[in-house]
Protein backbone atom coordinates (compact mmCIF):
# COMPACT_ATOMS: atom_id res chain seq x y z
CA UNK A 1 0.00 0.00 0.00
CA UNK A 2 2.93 2.29 0.46
CA UNK A 3 3.75 2.08 -3.22
CA UNK A 4 0.20 3.05 -4.16
CA UNK A 5 0.24 6.01 -1.85
CA UNK A 6 3.54 7.06 -3.36
CA UNK A 7 2.13 6.76 -6.87
CA UNK A 8 -0.95 8.80 -5.94
CA UNK A 9 1.08 11.58 -4.44
CA UNK A 10 3.30 11.60 -7.55
CA UNK A 11 0.19 11.81 -9.73
CA UNK A 12 -1.21 14.67 -7.65
CA UNK A 13 2.07 16.59 -7.83
CA UNK A 14 2.25 16.01 -11.60
CA UNK A 15 -1.37 17.16 -11.95
CA UNK A 16 -0.66 20.29 -9.88
CA UNK A 17 2.42 20.93 -12.02
CA UNK A 18 0.34 20.61 -15.19
CA UNK A 19 -2.30 23.00 -13.81
CA UNK A 20 0.39 25.48 -12.77
CA UNK A 21 2.01 25.29 -16.22
CA UNK A 22 -1.36 25.87 -17.91
CA UNK A 23 -2.07 28.92 -15.71
CA UNK A 24 1.38 30.36 -16.44
CA UNK A 25 0.92 29.70 -20.18
CA UNK A 26 -2.50 31.46 -20.16
CA UNK A 27 -1.05 34.40 -18.23
CA UNK A 28 1.84 34.63 -20.69
CA UNK A 29 -0.56 34.47 -23.64
CA UNK A 30 -2.70 37.23 -22.08
CA UNK A 31 0.39 39.41 -21.57
CA UNK A 32 1.45 38.79 -25.18
CA UNK A 33 -2.03 39.65 -26.46
CA UNK A 34 -2.04 42.82 -24.35
CA UNK A 35 1.39 43.81 -25.69
CA UNK A 36 0.20 43.14 -29.24
CA UNK A 37 -2.91 45.30 -28.68
CA UNK A 38 -0.78 48.13 -27.28
CA UNK A 39 1.57 47.82 -30.27
CA UNK A 40 -1.37 47.90 -32.72
CA UNK A 41 -2.84 50.93 -30.96
CA UNK A 42 0.54 52.71 -31.09
CA UNK A 43 0.90 51.91 -34.79
CA UNK A 44 -2.60 53.24 -35.51
CA UNK A 45 -1.86 56.38 -33.49
CA UNK A 46 1.41 56.93 -35.38
CA UNK A 47 -0.38 56.44 -38.72
CA UNK A 48 -3.06 58.94 -37.68
CA UNK A 49 -0.41 61.47 -36.66
CA UNK A 50 1.47 61.02 -39.93
CA UNK A 51 -1.77 61.55 -41.87
CA UNK A 52 -2.40 64.73 -39.87
CA UNK A 53 1.13 65.92 -40.65
CA UNK A 54 0.59 65.32 -44.37
CA UNK A 55 -2.69 67.23 -44.27
CA UNK A 56 -1.00 70.13 -42.48
CA UNK A 57 1.78 70.18 -45.07
CA UNK A 58 -0.79 70.26 -47.88
CA UNK A 59 -2.79 72.99 -46.14
CA UNK A 60 0.40 74.97 -45.58
CA UNK A 61 1.26 74.76 -49.27
CA UNK A 62 -2.27 75.87 -50.22
CA UNK A 63 -2.06 78.79 -47.80
CA UNK A 64 1.29 79.85 -49.25
CA UNK A 65 -0.20 79.76 -52.76
CA UNK A 66 -3.20 81.80 -51.64
CA UNK A 67 -0.93 84.32 -49.95
CA UNK A 68 1.12 84.71 -53.13
CA UNK A 69 -2.07 85.17 -55.16
CA UNK A 70 -3.36 87.75 -52.68
CA UNK A 71 -0.07 89.64 -52.81
CA UNK A 72 -0.20 89.64 -56.61
CA UNK A 73 -3.87 90.72 -56.61
CA UNK A 74 -3.13 93.41 -54.04
CA UNK A 75 -0.36 94.82 -56.21
CA UNK A 76 -2.69 94.86 -59.21
CA UNK A 77 -5.43 96.50 -57.14
CA UNK A 78 -3.05 99.22 -55.97
CA UNK A 79 -1.99 99.93 -59.56
CA UNK A 80 -5.62 100.06 -60.70
CA UNK A 81 -6.52 102.34 -57.82
CA UNK A 82 -3.66 104.68 -58.65
CA UNK A 83 -4.74 104.79 -62.29
CA UNK A 84 -8.38 105.34 -61.43
CA UNK A 85 -7.80 107.92 -58.71
CA UNK A 86 -8.64 111.05 -60.58
CA UNK A 87 -10.39 112.40 -57.51
CA UNK A 88 -9.42 115.94 -56.73
CA UNK A 89 -8.73 116.88 -53.19
CA UNK A 90 -11.53 118.32 -51.13
CA UNK A 91 -11.38 122.04 -50.59
CA UNK A 92 -13.65 123.59 -48.04
CA UNK A 93 -15.15 126.84 -49.31
CA UNK A 94 -17.19 129.21 -47.30
CA UNK A 95 -20.77 129.43 -48.42
CA UNK A 96 -21.57 132.57 -50.30
CA UNK A 97 -23.90 134.84 -48.40
CA UNK A 98 -27.15 135.74 -50.08
CA UNK A 99 -28.77 139.05 -49.32
CA UNK A 100 -31.07 138.88 -46.35
CA UNK A 101 -34.65 138.61 -47.63
CA UNK A 102 -33.71 139.21 -51.23
CA UNK A 103 -37.37 139.17 -52.25
CA UNK A 104 -38.21 142.19 -50.06
CA UNK A 105 -38.15 145.49 -51.95
CA UNK A 106 -35.55 148.02 -50.91
CA UNK A 107 -37.65 150.13 -48.55
CA UNK A 108 -36.79 151.24 -45.08
CA UNK A 109 -38.33 149.05 -42.42
CA UNK A 110 -38.74 149.86 -38.75
CA UNK A 111 -38.37 146.94 -36.35
CA UNK A 112 -39.24 147.00 -32.70
CA UNK A 113 -36.68 145.11 -30.58
CA UNK A 114 -37.35 145.23 -26.90
CA UNK A 115 -37.72 148.94 -26.21
CA UNK A 116 -35.44 150.04 -29.08
CA UNK A 117 -36.48 150.93 -32.56
CA UNK A 118 -34.15 150.02 -35.39
CA UNK A 119 -34.26 151.20 -38.92
CA UNK A 120 -33.13 148.59 -41.48
CA UNK A 121 -32.51 149.37 -45.13
CA UNK A 122 -32.26 146.44 -47.52
CA UNK A 123 -29.85 146.87 -50.33
CA UNK A 124 -31.15 145.73 -53.74
CA UNK A 125 -27.68 145.53 -55.29
CA UNK A 126 -26.89 142.55 -53.17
Amino acid sequence: MGVMKQDCSDLVSVYVGILTERALRRETQALAARAQAINSHANAFIARLMLGIEKLKRDSQLLEQLLEELKADDGEDVLEAERASSVRSFEHRRPSLKPFFSDVPGEPVVVLRGHFLKRIQYDQDG
